[in-house]
């Protein structure tokens, strides 16, 4: 794993890029961030330390759905994905684990832009 950090403000993942990577928060605040061109831009979920993001790059072929930015100074540990791998071969019930946060952010993300049509 990696260490990195940002300062509030700057944005650690973009809407619509591919990501190899997930983080987690070691210190510090993020938002999930969904823009929609003329509709704006939507909060989603707030994030804070402990938690995971970056999931979707597990989905391969999956564009990040939406952005993460740092609402405060952010600590973050970068895991790449050819280090979370094996890792979830071997345990299966963290993959499952996994599954069902993507599947909970999904959700929330549909149910944003459900919201603007």
């Amino acid at each position: 794993a990696e260490r990195l950090w940002y300062g509030s403000g700057e944005t650690v993942v973009k809407q619509g890029e591919m990501s190899e990577a997930v983080y987690v928060i070691d210190a510090g605040r993020a938002s999930t961030r969904y823009e929609d061109g003329a509709a704006g831009t939507s909060d989603i979920l707030q994030l804070g330390e402990g938690e995971l993001f970056g999931e979707t790059a597990l989905t391969r072929g999956q564009p990040n759905p939406a952005s993460i930015v740092a609402d405060t100074d952010l600590e973050l540990l970068r895991i790449p994905l050819t280090s979370l791998e094996p890792l979830l071969e071997v345990h299966p019930q963290t993959a499952h684990q996994l599954a069902n946060l993507i599947d909970l952010r999904a959700d929330a993300l549909q149910r944003i832009i459900a919201g603007r049509a």
